[in-house]
This record gives C-alpha cells, sequence and structure tokens, in this order.
C-alpha cells in the first residue's frame, strides 16, 4: 500500500468482528493486515501467514510513579568519583559522602548527571547556618573564615 489512508480503508473489513469468538477477530485482523501490506494475496494465506509467526512479545509496561530508573553504577561512579579518599576520617566521613551526592544529579530520564556547584553565597548562608546561627560579631568573624577556607576547597575541586 502506498499511503496510510489507504492501508486504513483497506483494514475497515478485517477490524469489525461482530459476531466472532475473540481468537476468529484475532486471526482476522492479523491476516487483514497481511492482506493490505501485501505480504499475503488472499485472508487465508494471511491467517496461515500469522499462525506461522511467533508472537509478539508484549510491551514491558511502566507503572505509574516511575518515570525513571537510577543508573546504579554511575551513580556509585559519580559518588566515588567526588570523594577524596585520602582526607576522610571518621569525623567527616558522612559530611563528604553527602557533598560528593549532592554534586552528582538524577534527572528524569535517570541519567546521572554533575550537579553545577552552588554559588558562593548560597554556600555561606548554608555554611553559617550550621556553623552555629546566631552568634555574636566577633565569634561570627571566625565562623566566616572557616566558611571562606572551605568554599576555596569546594570550588577547587579538591
Amino acid at each position: 500500500m502506498a499511503s496510510r489512508t489507504e492501508y486504513n480503508n483497506c483494514m475497515k473489513p478485517y477490524i469489525s468482528g461482530k459476531g466472532l469468538s475473540k481468537e476468529e477477530r484475532q486471526a482476522n485482523f492479523c491476516g487483514g493486515a497481511k492482506v493490505c501490506t501485501g505480504k499475503a494475496k488472499n485472508l487465508d494465506e494471511g491467517i496461515k501467514i500469522c499462525a506461522s509467526e511467533p508472537p509478539k512479545e508484549p510491551k514491558a509496561k511502566r507503572s505509574r510513579g516511575a518515570k525513571c530508573t537510577i543508573n546504579a553504577p554511575e551513580l556509585a561512579q559519580c559518588v566515588i568519583g567526588g570523594l577524596n579518599l585520602a582526607q576522610l576520617t571518621d569525623d567527616n566521613f558522612q559530611q563528604a559522602l553527602e557533598a560528593s551526592i549532592g554534586k552528582c544529579s538524577i534527572g528524569k530520564t535517570g541519567k546521572v548527571t554533575k550537579a553545577a556547584p552552588p554559588t558562593y553565597v548560597r554556600f555561606m548562608n548554608n555554611c553559617l547556618k550550621e556553623a552555629g546561627g546566631n552568634v555574636d560579631f566577633v565569634k561570627s568573624q571566625g565562623i566566616i573564615k572557616t566558611c571562606q577556607a572551605e568554599w576555596k576547597v569546594v570550588r577547587d575541586g579538591i
């Protein structure tokens, strides 16, 4: 057949299955498709071709909430790549792991990509909140210098 409309018009008599069983309807539909595509000369030949072919496997169904799958090896490689194993201790292991995981993000496709690095302002705000929140001006100067040193480490990727 040359076009989709011609194929659809050819298939009309084979689509309706009034008074037929499910198996007969499926056989007529498949046989009609073979006739309309030119693979068979008549309906009986088309039905024989359909019967001799193995049935197609059904498409995999996705659950409603599962729009992506996580590529675990790629995610692990991203997380491990973000860790500096030489500087890990029992005290900073959790923080280092959290920071490394934060650098890896998973998009809708499930592909693991490196997240954009935080901005200086956002980093400093988070660091100051974690360090103590509301402290007096004198104490805050030491905390700010510590956070700036941590920012240099993050910025340089050490």
